[in-house]
Formats: structure tokens, C-alpha cells, sequence
């Protein structure tokens, strides 16, 4: 294969389940040189030849390869891979770098991932959703531990959906049972967020998936049956909730993801309307 060849898919599935460097041996932070060669960012970086071309030398086949600067920055994007059963990991430019999980239901299988997240320790948290829990996996993809389990007792979990990952909480979207649980880092529950059938409430949950938070610890989840997005504050607390069912403007049709930019703006995946809205 030359330099700048297509790797086809066939290829990286093969080739990035496990991928280690082949100078430092290292399984963290790897990607694959067009040459279908294996470096850490680390020992690329040592090997640019030229920054402004961005080329890298490879030493095992001694061949330069184009990396684009994206590729140097070694930021990735990991997406859950809800029908493949997996969690894909791509560079921003979107060429693949490793993949974690396969079909199944032992610990480090999955089945119907929703969501991924990763904290600061570069944990990388699953939702494994037709399993039942959350997994928890190392940066180069090893199984860590799980937590959840089904049911509907507090900490018990029938379809999780979405994450959010902070250094003190992860916050999951509990879609079947219509509440939001909280639990430590560690996977030990914390507490659960849900109308009281016995008080006043001025909420309800109808299928929550997708959730973010803000730098308050404000939890922003979309309601996604009830076409609407609902804010907590961090104890769990009803804040607002926007958005209506429909296809104009400010209304929402099964609302699924959500994020929140750095200036605090509100982005929805409106799913049933094609779009994408900002609040």
C-alpha cells in the first residue's frame, strides 16, 4: 500500500480493536499512520519532520506520512455506536482510532450503547443500555468495573440513556423508568431525581434520554415524550423546563441530545424535526 492509500473498513476494524506503539509500546493515546502503522502521539510528535507539511516519518516501514494537524493535536471524538455495538473512537479529522466493546453482555461487552462520556482521568463511561448498567473503561479500552443493574430500586437501572460526567458525579438519564439517578464516580448511588406521587410536583419525566450539565451543577435534560427540555438544579431540584411539541420555531418533536456550549447556550438535537436548535 502507498503512502495516502484508503484504509478501508475492513482494514481499521481489523487493525484498531487493540492498537499499540510500535516504539514505546504504549496503548494509550495510539493512531494509525496512513501506512497502517501504530504510534502514540508522544512518538509522532518526536518523528514530525516538518510541522507546517506535517509529515511523519515512520520507522518501521521508513516511509514519510501526511498527518494533518487535527491528527497532532490528539483530541478525539467518541462516539457510541448504539446499532454496532460499540464505542468508536475517531480523530477530529473522523479517521478512526480504536474501538471499545463488541456484541454481548460480560463485562466489557455491550448491547445498545446511547451515550459516552470521558472525565478528567480520562475514564471513559458507557451506557449500556440494553445491559442494564454503566461501564466504565480505561483510555485504551480495558473494562474497569460497572454499576446499575436492572431494576427500579435506587441505583437500579432499566434503559439508560444519556451521561453526564463530572469530577465529583455522573448523572444518568434512566429512559424506562422515567428519572434521573446520581451516583459518585465510583458508581455508588447518590440520589434520584423524580415527581413525588404524593406532593404538588411541578414536573414529570416522560422518557428522559439525552443530558448535560452547566458549570453550576445545573442538570439539562431532554423530556424527550413530552417535547420539552427540563433544568435541576444539583440537589435535584425543579428549575424551568422550554419547548413545546411541534415544528416551529422554540418547539421540539422527541427531543434526544443535548449539549451546552462555553457560553452557556442550550443545543438540542431535535430528532423528529431534522434539526438542530440553540437556545
Amino acid at each position: 500500500m502507498e503512502v495516502g492509500d484508503t484504509i478501508t473498513n475492513e482494514q481499521t476494524d481489523e487493525q484498531t480493536d487493540k492498537l499499540s506503539c510500535r516504539e514505546c509500546g504504549t496503548e494509550s493515546r495510539v493512531r494509525l499512520l496512513s501506512c497502517l502503522h501504530s504510534y502514540c502521539n508522544e512518538c509522532i510528535a518526536q518523528h514530525a519532520q516538518d510541522v507546517e507539511s506535517e509529515l511523519v516519518y515512520c520507522s518501521t516501514c521508513r516511509s514519510n506520512n501526511k498527518v494533518t494537524s487535527n491528527e497532532l493535536s490528539g483530541d478525539k471524538v467518541y462516539v457510541a455506536d448504539c446499532k454496532n455495538h460499540r464505542v468508536q473512537i475517531l480523530n477530529l479529522d473522523g479517521n478512526p482510532l480504536g474501538v471499545i466493546g463488541e456484541h454481548g453482555l460480560y463485562d466489557g461487552q455491550l448491547s445498545h450503547p446511547y451515550d459516552v462520556k470521558v472525565d478528567e482521568q480520562e475514564r471513559v463511561y458507557v451506557s449500556d443500555s440494553a445491559n442494564f448498567r454503566i461501564q466504565v473503561f480505561s483510555e485504551s479500552g480495558d473494562f474497569l468495573f460497572s454499576f446499575g443493574g436492572k431494576g427500579t430500586k435506587e441505583g437500579q437501572l432499566l434503559c439508560p440513556w444519556g451521561l453526564h460526567v463530572t469530577q465529583h458525579s455522573v448523572t444518568v438519564a434512566d429512559f424506562k423508568s422515567n428519572n434521573i439517578q446520581v451516583f459518585t464516580p465510583q458508581g455508588e448511588f447518590v440520589r434520584r431525581i423524580k415527581p413525588d406521587k404524593d406532593s404538588e410536583s411541578s414536573f414529570t419525566l416522560n422518557n428522559p434520554a439525552g443530558l448535560t450539565g452547566d458549570r453550576e451543577g445545573n442538570v439539562v435534560v431532554c423530556d424527550r415524550s413530552s417535547h420539552c427540555i427540563q433544568i435541576f438544579d444539583g440537589e435535584g431540584r425543579f428549575v424551568s423546563r422550554f419547548g413545546t411539541r411541534g415544528s416551529h420555531l422554540g418547539n421540539m418533536k422527541y427531543p434526544t441530545g443535548v449539549v451546552m456550549d462555553r457560553a452557556g447556550n442550550i443545543i438540542v438535537c431535535d430528532a423528529f424535526n431534522h434539526r438542530i436548535q440553540i437556545f
